[in-house]
């Protein structure tokens, strides 16, 4: 241990890699496949540039991991292997090779999945990068905890970005987005992004529900009017539900008496009543 300690020293803190990896190298002397030296001698490796040397150093360690059992250290010495590989060795291929030795260990492994979802995008494979995080949303189907609740959202996000560029599969990303607001109602992130492609479905009232959700999320008052205004458009022309588009009208003017697009459609909504009044009587 304290030769392990001198090497950490002398690694971390005064950048001697030389005397570091010499300490390590004496303590696994004296007791072979020390699993602490080991570390700390692929660690330095790492540090001075030889991440090839690194990896060879945290595969032992994995093997040993692999023969005991012991899945968490194997998931983490992979991960490092194929950081190793990815970040310094820019080889994103042999990487998911390591990242995928992890999945067979740990399936249920979340934050590999995402890396290697990420690296198939990178590389244009959207459809393998969709497997991944159709894998994650199964893996995350009960919520149990926040982080889960985190990565379904992360997930479903991704899964609604890859749907609109494989041939614009838009009713794909609504689905995504409608379980993400199914999980977090207020995600503004999501509001956001589905209100286009619910105008483009024609999707009037369910786009009505999701700007009224932008609207109590929001306290700027620029924005509050845009989305009563736009509220006030959908209703009167889309939904001809002309009370409620009145009611929108009549709150953008509360705020803002001379705001000319809410005086002109509110005018024209007032001569509309005015007429069928008259035609009534």
């Amino acid at each position: 241990d304290i030769l392990c300690e001198l090497g950490a020293i002398c690694r971390d803190g005064l950048q001697d890699y030389k005397q570091a990896r010499l300490s390590y190298e004496r303590a696994l002397r004296t007791l072979a496949d020390y699993q602490p030296a080991l570390l700390g001698l692929a660690e330095t490796f790492a540090a001075r540039g030889e991440p090839a040397r690194a990896a060879v150093y945290l595969g032992r360690l994995a093997e040993e991991a692999t023969r005991e059992n012991r899945k968490e250290d194997v998931a983490k010495l992979y991960l490092r292997i194929g950081r190793l590989w990815e970040e310094q060795l820019n080889d994103s291929r042999t990487a998911s090779e390591y990242y995928r030795r992890i999945l067979k260990v740990l399936p249920e492994h979340r934050p590999v999945r995402f890396r290697l979802a990420e690296l198939a995008q990178a590389q244009g494979d959207l459809e393998q990068a969709r497997l991944y995080f159709e894998d994650i949303l199964t893996l995350t189907e009960v919520i149990g905890d926040e982080s889960e609740r985190v990565d379904a959202i992360r997930a479903n996000t991704e899964l609604a970005k890859i749907a609109q560029e494989l041939d614009g599969r838009e009713q794909e990303a609504i689905d995504c987005y409608e379980r993400i607001l199914t999980l977090s109602p207020g995600h503004q992130q999501t509001l956001e992004a589905i209100g286009p492609l619910l105008w483009r479905a024609n999707r009037w009232k369910r786009l009505v529900e999701v700007q009224k959700s932008l609207l109590e999320a929001s306290d700027d008052d620029s924005v509050r009017q845009r989305l009563h205004f736009d509220c006030a458009k959908i209703l009167h022309d889309r939904l001809n539900e002309v009370r409620s588009a009145r009611r929108h009208l009549e709150a953008i003017l509360d705020d803002a008496p001379t705001h000319a697009d809410a005086l002109d459609l509110l005018s024209s909504i007032l001569q509309l009543q005015q007429a069928t009044q008259a035609l009534q009587q």
